[in-house]
């Protein structure tokens, strides 16, 4: 007679190493995860230094304000020309175009989105404290931020946590609604 359950069954010994293997995959995943979401985070951070070299130039090459070349533009089609302007001159106003010398920064992505936060670069004017009343002067001056909106809650806790521990001043969080969140990253002082 021939004995049909050899083999049929692993060991007792066997289901606990698989056991075993497969928490340690789920631990060192989750581990993984999370490091690559702050190496992100961390980049996006680090990337706001050649924005704010690119606005310097800018702003040298030009003389006024990159929000002040942008002509009859408002709200975000404004924001998103403002940093549309580090790269090409479309959107500026034609007695700026001949001081134009860039592009200033150069892009990877046709739309100017930024990859993993998948929210489109935009430049504001605000005061320090993001109030949007700031008018320029010695007493209220105002600041070009890089901007990025309706960020999830958890991208936001993520950065505030970052911000906390590395101590990052010039990187601000604002509730932008239920869940939602807007990013400032304060990258210079606007010209008057």
């Amino acid at each position: 007679m021939k004995n049909f359950n050899k083999g049929a069954m692993f060991g007792v010994d066997a289901r606990v190493a698989l056991a075993v293997f497969a928490l340690l995959s789920v631990l060192v995943g989750a581990s993984l995860i999370n490091f690559f979401r702050v190496a992100n985070l961390q980049k996006v951070i680090a990337e706001t230094k050649s924005v704010a070299e690119a606005v310097d130039s800018f702003h040298k090459d030009v003389h006024v304000s990159i929000f002040d070349t942008l002509g009859a533009l408002t709200g975000d089609a404004k924001e998103i020309a403002a940093f549309k302007a580090l790269t090409t001159k479309a959107d500026i106003s034609a007695i700026y175009k001949d001081r134009w010398d860039g592009p200033y920064l150069r892009m990877k992505t046709a739309n100017q989105t930024e990859y993993f936060l998948n929210e489109q670069y935009r430049l504001v004017r605000l005061a320090s404290d993001l109030n949007t009343t700031c008018n320029n002067t010695k007493a209220n001056p105002c600041y070009v931020f890089l901007k990025f909106n309706d960020m999830s809650e958890a991208i936001c806790d993520d950065f505030d946590d970052i911000i906390t521990q590395k101590k990052y001043n010039n990187v601000q969080t604002k509730s932008a609604g239920y869940l939602k969140c807007d990013l400032y990253f304060n990258l210079t002082l606007d010209l008057q």
